[in-house]
């Protein structure tokens, strides 16, 4: 079963059940950190933020999103193109500087939604997964991060660093504290395997994971950072979908955020 790894609540399920997925994914929500451990300081992975219910006093945290600029915010299209959001900035409010979503941190309203103009047009249904949300005002806290280019190399095996808010066992509830898990890189030979995803990963997603599983993202954790943590920290991928979560064989899969940065470098200056 293939699984977005956006939350769900009694109101989300109905909603984005219903109204988002294709036929072929309809039953396909699910998503959260395994195996990883507390962040203690946001400093940690400064960029990441949470995607709150926008109208509510007591939001709903859905999904995730990294900072890529002061005033905007990269995360998964199918966060935003939903029975939830329904693309309309006024559904999602965003989190940061904080590693707690009940406490802490700036909340800032949203202005814009920009889908990535491919998300839904390839015979890769899951293709393109990003959209980008510019916010009201700059953040005064957090902190961008540089997005992966095509010259961005990195072997298999190296480790990524994958965080959200998302539930720590399959069916679980959401945490509260934020979560990191870093997880190693996997060729896309090697995740288009028939014991894997069988030619369902394109060229422009990324594989992360042990083939023995145990640890990947999977419930709130859509949208959030798949980052190179170092000189320079650069983000690599975007938390896209998987079957199942920390199964052995079936990594975690990402949108690649080097097929995306000039879509996204070119959307926030056309956009100022």
């Amino acid at each position: 079963m293939r699984h977005y790894h956006i939350a769900t609540s009694v109101v989300a399920v109905a909603s984005v059940l219903v109204l988002s997925a294709s036929p072929a994914v309809s039953d396909q929500f699910d998503g959260f950190i395994v195996g990883g451990v507390p962040v203690k300081e946001i400093s940690e992975v400064p960029w990441q933020v949470a995607l709150l219910q926008g109208k509510p006093v007591a939001p709903f945290q859905f999904c995730g999103g990294s900072i890529v600029a002061p005033q905007w915010i990269l995360t998964a299209a199918h966060c935003v193109d939903n029975g939830l959001v329904h693309q309309d900035p006024a559904n999602v409010d965003v989190l940061a500087g904080t590693v707690l979503k009940t406490s802490g941190g700036v909340r800032v309203d949203s202005t814009a939604i920009f889908i990535h103009p491919k998300w839904g047009q390839t015979a890769q249904e899951m293709d393109f997964d990003a959209a980008l949300i510019k916010l009201k005002e700059p953040l005064t806290v957090g902190q961008p991060i540089a997005l992966a280019t095509a010259a961005t190399e990195l072997p298999v095996d190296f480790k990524i660093r994958v965080s959200g808010w998302g539930a720590t066992s399959q069916g679980g509830s959401s945490s509260n504290q934020l979560l990191r898990v870093d997880v190693p890189m996997v060729s896309n030979e090697t995740c288009n395997a028939p014991t894997s995803y069988g030619g369902a990963i394109s060229e422009n997603m990324i594989c992360l994971g042990k083939a023995a599983g145990g640890q990947d993202s999977c419930q709130g954790d859509s949208g959030g950072p798949a980052a190179r943590v170092g000189s320079p920290n650069e983000l690599v991928g975007i938390v896209s979908w998987g079957w199942g979560c920390a199964q052995p064989d079936l990594y975690g899969v990402y949108t690649r955020v080097s097929s995306v940065k000039d879509w996204v470098d070119q959307t926030m200056t056309a956009n100022k």
